[in-house]
């Protein structure tokens, strides 16, 4: 599964010998999972109500968290597409 990288790529200095080399490194959160963050803060603060599935089995705190990567996953394979 495409997690989109770092959400928070930063800038990394390495020395050697007499040259410096910028590179990029990651860590943390991904783009997906900082995507998945924002659209379950959009769903959690939406005056509309979460439509939940009839099944009593299901949790609403698992069902949004499926939600949340769902939507986050789509957003990363539209972002691929249209890059």
């Amino acid at each position: 599964m495409k997690d989109g990288g770092s959400a928070f790529p930063h800038l990394a200095w390495e020395r050697t010998n007499c040259d410096e080399i910028a590179h990029y490194t990651s860590g943390g959160a991904s783009l997906r999972d900082y995507f998945a963050i924002h659209v379950l803060t959009g769903l959690l603060a939406g005056q509309h109500g979460i439509p939940v599935p009839k099944d009593e089995g299901v949790r609403i705190y698992d069902y949004l968290s499926i939600m949340a990567f769902n939507y986050a996953n789509a957003m990363i394979a539209a972002r691929e597409e249209h890059a």
